[in-house]
C-alpha cells in the first residue's frame, strides 16, 4: 500500500532519487530517453517533473436557498 502522498511528496522524492547519481536529473532523463527512444514512461516521468504544481482550487459555496 502507498498510503496517502501528495504529487509533491512525489516529485520531491522522485527528484531527490535521480539526483543521487550526482547528475542532473533531467539530463540523466535526456540520455535515457536518447538511448531508448520508443520508452513511454520516460518522457511522461520527464513532463511530470517538469510540471508545475496545480493551484489549489477554492471551494464552492453551497447555493443560497430561495
Amino acid at each position: 500500500m502507498m498510503g496517502r502522498k501528495t504529487l509533491k511528496e512525489i516529485r520531491r522524492e522522485l527528484k531527490e532519487a535521480l539526483a543521487a547519481t550526482g547528475e542532473d536529473p533531467f539530463e540523466w532523463l535526456e540520455k535515457r530517453m536518447a538511448a531508448k527512444p520508443k520508452s513511454v514512461i520516460l518522457p511522461g516521468l520527464y513532463d511530470f517533473l517538469r510540471a508545475k504544481p496545480r493551484k489549489k482550487r477554492g471551494r464552492r459555496r453551497a447555493a443560497a436557498k430561495k
